[in-house]
């Protein structure tokens, strides 16, 4: 009987943790990811710019996803991990690109920046009709969702060349030459994904041609680094970004939500019985 009461006690802070650990991904531990260099670019790779520079100015700087090691039974907290590159992640990309294509570079002058937006590696996320949980695919991380800005530079002066926003994923020929399946040791899941990593990078230089824009560099309009680090702050200081909670209420436009000040504060919700589907009603009370 004692053991039963015990158990009866112990439920309710088990399902808290539970609770607690998946509410706050701020718990999880840390799994860091080394680019590592094995081989540099094939010799017919060149690039009209004599190095890479990177600026990481996503708002959340701390990871870059999520990836599941260890035992399935394990707690959450041990089971999902936050990916974070080793040295960070500005500085490891600019680190592997430099290293990798040390051999593709040309001694003029030019300079490559690529200013990070977004860089977030996640499960499948293909399905635009349903809600996708992407903790269920998280062993198969087979997708970056990158917004990158690309600038050719000289002397301090950056001319802007190209806005990428893109989800890029896993092609069935990387897929087959590395074998990737959701059921795997923790070494393979690490090594799979830096391997998935690296490709992405290598796509995200190898895919521009930069001639034209080496070509016109003199004629064009150019930002300073100055302004460039600026414009970023400034698109990351929005008051929700800043704020330390968000505002309980209704917003009924984006500049609401944005500014942290919903219009409708006072409502109620609900539950309203339409044939057999319950649905939430809300009533508001308007100031």
């Amino acid at each position: 009987m004692k053991y039963l009461v015990l158990t009866a006690l112990l439920i309710p802070a088990v399902v808290f943790a539970q609770s607690r650990d998946k509410l706050n991904p701020s718990q999880l531990a840390v799994k860091e990811l080394k680019l590592g260099i094995e081989k540099t670019a094939r010799s017919e790779i060149k690039l009209p710019f004599e190095k890479i520079k990177i600026i990481d100015s996503r708002y959340d700087t701390s990871k870059i996803g999520y990836i599941t090691l260890g035992s399935f039974f394990s707690s959450k907290t041990r089971f999902f991990k936050k990916m974070v590159l080793q040295d960070g992640t500005g500085n490891a990309i600019e680190n592997y690109y430099n290293e990798y294509y040390t051999g593709s570079f040309t001694k003029n002058g030019f300079e490559l920046l690529i200013v990070l937006k977004r860089f977030w590696i996640s499960g499948d996320a293909r399905s635009n009709s349903k809600r996708v949980e992407l903790t269920n695919a998280a062993k198969t991380n087979d997708n970056v969702y990158c917004k990158l800005e690309y600038y050719i530079g000289k002397d301090g002066k950056f001319l802007p060349v190209k806005r990428v926003d893109s989800i890029i994923g896993v092609s069935d020929d990387f897929r087959k030459l590395n074998d990737i399946g959701a059921f795997e040791d923790d070494e393979k899941i690490v090594k799979k994904t830096v391997s998935f990593l690296t490709y992405t990078l290598r796509g995200l230089i190898e895919f521009l041609d930069y001639s034209n824009a080496i070509k016109q560099f003199d004629g064009q309009a150019k930002k300073t680094l100055q302004e460039i680090h600026e414009f970023n702050e400034r698109m990351n200081k929005i008051p929700v970004l800043q704020d330390n909670t968000i505002k309980k209420g209704v917003y009924l436009s984006f500049d609401e939500f944005k500014n942290n000040r919903p219009s409708i504060i006072e409502f109620q919700e609900k539950k309203m019985r339409y044939k057999t589907i319950n649905k939430i009603h809300f009533v508001f009370s308007l100031r």
